[in-house]
């Protein structure tokens, strides 16, 4: 059922895969504090070197940018909420004045750019790197910050990293059996939606009381033996380009 959504790991042999999970996400990190403190020409530039590491590693170009529509209407919320809260000269169209300001279409725009490329390099760094390595990088990162349970907070982010292909798989396979019963025909969007959220939920539940009971039949816990984890000179030439980048975004 992991084949119904493309955020989940694709197993090839590229570049991003051979880099060491830790400097993955220290880099993911220094990568998206440099989108958020660049500006117009340093974002365009940013963008552009991640699609050139994702073309690299040999990653389905199309299917990143398909997955951006998850966030579709995050975006849009966050540019009507600049375009109409920024002050300044208002938006004229065919002479009619509407409550929104170029000023805040822009930032808006920006914003909306800025947080695309965010979700892009995070499907980059999930399509590139198995759970377990990430769940590995985590708990060796965290391992000397005092008061915080590395184990603990590795697990977590695992299994959050398993759960999503199955939480995005449940709701394809609710709404294909929706389309199939014609339930798009009725016009109430709230009767859509309260038809649409009862079985999803019910399955979304259903299939995470099973994960949970496997797991507690099978004696599941935080100690476990993580994959080795070793780095090599490409995966410091990685993170000095990133360190470059946010550089480079703090003074241009």
């Amino acid at each position: 059922m992991a084949g119904l959504t493309a955020f989940a790991y694709i197993p090839v042999k590229g570049v991003l895969h051979r880099i060491d999970p830790r400097f993955k996400l220290v880099n993911m990190v220094l990568f998206s504090a440099a989108v958020m403190q660049a500006g117009p020409v340093m974002q365009a530039v940013l963008s552009a070197l991640v699609l050139a590491l994702t073309v690299a590693g040999r990653l389905p170009l199309r299917t990143g940018l398909r997955e951006i529509r998850h966030v579709g209407w995050l975006l849009l919320l966050v540019l009507a909420a600049r375009a109409l809260s920024v002050p300044g000269p208002p938006l004229t169209v065919a002479g009619l004045t509407l409550p929104v300001t170029i000023d805040g279409l822009g930032q808006g725009a920006v914003i909306c750019w800025q947080l695309a490329i965010i979700f892009f390099m995070g499907w980059v760094l999930v399509a590139s790197t198995r759970p377990t390595e990430i769940k590995a990088a985590a708990t060796r990162l965290l391992k000397p910050v005092p008061l915080v349970p590395e184990q603990r907070v590795g697990v977590m982010l695992g299994l959050i990293l398993r759960l999503i292909p199955m939480v995005m798989d449940q709701a394809v396979l609710t709404m294909a059996a929706q389309r199939a019963r014609c339930v798009e025909n009725r016009r109430n969007p709230v009767g859509r939606m309260v038809r649409f959220a009862v079985p999803y939920f019910r399955r979304l539940f259903t299939s995470a009381d099973r994960l949970a009971l496997a797991m507690d039949a099978r004696c599941y816990s935080e100690d476990r033996t993580d994959p080795a984890l070793k780095a090599g000179a490409g995966d410091w030439i990685a993170l000095l380009t990133a360190a470059v980048s946010l550089a480079a975004s703090l003074l241009l």
